[in-house]
């Protein structure tokens, strides 16, 4: 009843999710619908619940978009996690896709890859930059493209070059991470130009009010206080 009263660009993908919908969950997939931008960075900080607000961009995708294609981009320790996730909580039949999987060895040999079905593809940051793997990818266009510790992908890297290209040719750019600016003006650079297309503009999604991302380098100190004798009685 809820989501019937919601009007457009609600994404109502979440009504059949198994999540506890927040609203700053929705900001990312109301972005795309609404035209906001193409590419959009995610820079909450750590357990903030990334993941699921990709997924919800994700699921609203395969909702309104007919053969939606998918590419999911993370590092290979999380391939596990973002399978759970995306079908556990969304019901997204997801393919992870791995270089030890045989049928991925002979995609050179076939007139068409596998990567051009309509499908929620998930795959490592390494193996996507691979040459036979990024020789098909470059060339096939994607609804949406989410990079997960998308921090680790800069243009100066084999990651970041690989990962340009499939960007430049998606119609919507998620990119996910907690430490977008770390004091190194040109990689913070690399990444809001990653996937640009005639040096369209990036829009930063951050829930700290704290961090001031295009301005200084952002640190941690621990700082020690010891308590006074009265507010120790306090």
């Amino acid at each position: 009843l809820a989501s019937e009263a919601v009007p457009w660009p609600a994404p109502l993908a979440v009504v059949a999710a198994a999540i506890d919908v927040l609203p700053h969950q929705l900001s990312a997939a109301i972005a795309f619908r609404t035209g906001a931008s193409r590419r959009v960075i995610l820079a909450d900080a750590v357990g903030s619940g990334k993941t699921i607000q990709a997924g919800i961009a994700i699921a609203e995708t395969v909702r309104l978009e007919r053969d939606a294609r998918v590419l999911v981009v993370v590092p290979a320790g999380l391939k596990p996690q973002w399978c759970s996730e995306l079908r556990d909580r969304f019901g997204l039949d997801v393919s992870a896709v791995d270089g030890a999987v045989p049928a991925a060895l002979r995609w050179a040999e076939e007139p068409e890859s596998p990567w051009g079905a309509p499908g929620v593809f998930l795959a490592s940051l390494d193996y996507v930059k691979r040459p036979e793997v990024i020789a098909h990818l470059r060339g096939l266009g994607w609804h949406l493209v989410v990079v997960d510790e998308a921090h680790h992908a800069t243009r100066s890297s084999d990651r970041g070059e690989a990962l340009d290209r499939v960007c430049r040719l998606a119609t919507w750019v998620l990119l996910l991470t907690a430490t977008p600016h770390d004091g190194d003006e040109a990689r913070f650079g690399a990444l809001c130009r990653l996937g640009s297309v005639d040096e369209d503009r990036v829009l930063v999604l951050r829930r700290s009010p704290s961090l001031h991302l295009a301005g200084a380098a952002v640190r941690a100190h621990p700082l020690v206080v010891e308590p006074s004798d009265e507010e120790r009685d306090r």
